[in-house]
């Protein structure tokens, strides 16, 4: 409970314009994260839990321009989320797996390929009814060049979201698929 409040505070301070806040708030989140993961390795919602972090700590060591710093978590992250997304059977590790080859901005630790199968494994195991787990898909199709595809499936994933409920993941779509049409 207390990790996800750091979490929380991190985004706040990050919609704020609070870098390095949201940086020391998401490290403390992780830290508490990683501690209670190593009471329990096999408790897969702690895996979870820790792999999202490590994916908001990497935003925000890039955002905060901390680069070496960003290339080594995210190949740290990489080695913990691979075996985990290929033996798992909760979509959350192929999804989260995926999109991080997907989006990572060092491309020595792209895998543009296994990108697109980890998410396309989590949109099946999802039955194409979880809004973020189609985007991830569609972020797969955008690194894979086919931006036709990558609009269908945001579009599809838009077309999930609760009708006139404005959100910052809403935004992130529209934008997308505005950007991806032109």
């Amino acid at each position: 409970l207390l990790a996800l409040a750091y979490q929380t505070l991190a985004d706040v301070q990050q919609y704020a314009g609070q870098s390095e806040d949201a940086l020391r708030s998401m490290r403390r989140s992780l830290q508490i994260t990683e501690a209670l993961t190593l009471e329990d390795p096999k408790d897969e919602q702690k895996q979870i839990a820790r792999q999202q972090a490590l994916m908001r700590e990497i935003e925000l060591l890039v955002e905060n321009h901390l680069t070496a710093e960003a290339r080594a978590e995210t190949k740290r992250a990489l080695e913990i989320m691979k075996p985990l997304a290929e033996q798992s059977v909760l979509f959350q590790h192929a999804e989260d797996y995926g999109q991080l080859l997907a989006t990572t901005p060092f491309p020595e630790l792209r895998d543009d390929a296994a990108a697109l199968r980890f998410a396309r494994k989590a949109v099946v195991m999802t039955r194409e009814i979880d809004p973020d787990v189609l985007h991830a898909l569609a972020l797969a199709y955008e690194r894979n060049g086919d931006k036709r595809h990558a609009i269908e499936v945001d579009n599809k994933a838009l077309a999930l979201l609760p009708a006139g409920a404005p959100s910052v993941f809403r935004t992130r779509l529209e934008a997308g698929v505005k950007r991806l049409s032109q």
